[in-house]
């Protein structure tokens, strides 16, 4: 439901004054109430702010801070993978009337240069949730190292997956928030307190994921895609390998000789893949090893509601506790 404004209050004390100038019957006793509801819906409230978000974590987090002050709406249907969607003609028009465009950055958005270059998107309604974390970033064969030091990074594509982690998810809210802000500043201290509330259910996320992972022995672990190394550093975890290297790349026959072979040296239990997705290679290469296939999920997609990022997060959790004992 969108907000509705009352009067101000110098013209509810001016129409007020009219009324009571005068004795009036009841017949003028509802006129004088009639004019002043009907002067009330006249003062028309301004358009609730209209966001679009890229993707399904940054809606999660973006709704969660406008509340009922804004309309948040997802550019991605709830169960597609962004990295293999297609920008449509709708999306073109959706952004177009958004004042606000909340996006993930680092490469995520392949779309997003040339609906910048031709016009479509206006640099200052970008929101970008990642802008900030130089320092935290992680880059290198499944980032292992080289975050927060001088190396040299130069044509190095950052890893994206910022979401999988709750702490830079705060500080995405922290982003979200300052736009909110600088752009319905009648409201800035309701998105102040809902950013609080929502960080603080994000510090309790953190703690419980940490809670539940705090069992797990063997803390090296194989994924299907190099989706976790944010996630795998904030709990303590390692990744050992990946299956495959590049989106959509299949691994050659060495490459899985030598996967194979550290997963037996390390006595990995578990290959984790993307869920609700046959996978036939790594069906093959788990039965070959004698090793689980579970799934662990990239929240790169998701139902679209304010607590499905805390749910997917949580069920990762129990992935891993369940899968690494």
């Amino acid at each position: 439901m969108k907000g509705r404004s009352e009067l101000p209050p110098a013209n509810r004390k001016a129409l007020s004054a009219f009324c009571l100038r005068f004795y009036c019957p009841s017949v003028q006793l509802l006129a004088c109430v009639a004019i002043v509801f009907l002067a009330a819906v006249s003062s028309a409230a301004a358009p609730r702010p209209r966001i679009v978000t890229s993707f399904f974590p940054i809606y999660c987090w973006t709704v969660n801070v406008a509340g009922e002050f804004a309309d948040v709406e997802n550019l991605l249907p709830g169960r597609v993978d962004p990295h293999a969607y297609s920008f449509t003609t709708s999306d073109a028009r959706k952004l177009t009337s958004a004042d606000l465009i909340v996006v993930n950055g680092l490469g995520l958005e392949s779309w997003l240069p040339k609906v910048q270059r031709n016009g479509t998107v206006a640099t200052n309604k970008i929101v970008t949730v990642s802008a900030g974390l130089q320092t935290q970033l992680l880059f290198g064969a499944h980032h292992h190292h080289h975050y927060g030091d001088a190396h040299d990074h130069a044509g190095e594509q950052a890893n994206e997956h910022i979401w999988l982690d709750p702490a830079l998810a705060a500080h995405g809210v922290s982003n979200i928030l300052t736009a909110l802000q600088r752009h319905d500043p009648a409201h800035a201290a309701a998105y102040a307190s809902n950013a609080q509330a929502y960080v603080a259910r994000l510090h309790r996320l953190d703690a419980d994921i940490r809670a539940k992972l705090t069992s797990v022995t063997n803390r090296a672990i194989v994924t299907y895609h190099d989706a976790f190394p944010y996630f795998t550093r904030r709990y303590g975890l390692e990744i050992a390998g990946v299956v495959e290297q590049q989106p959509g790349v299949p691994p050659g026959p060495k490459y899985l000789s030598q996967l194979g072979k550290k997963i037996r040296a390390q006595k990995i239990p578990a290959i984790f893949v993307p869920p609700g997705v046959r996978n036939p290679l790594a069906q093959r290469l788990a039965g070959d090893l004698k090793v689980k296939l579970a799934e662990l999920d990239t929240l790169e997609s998701g139902p679209l509601s304010p607590a499905a990022y805390e749910e997917r997060m949580m069920f990762n959790a129990t992935v891993l506790e369940t899968s690494l004992k």
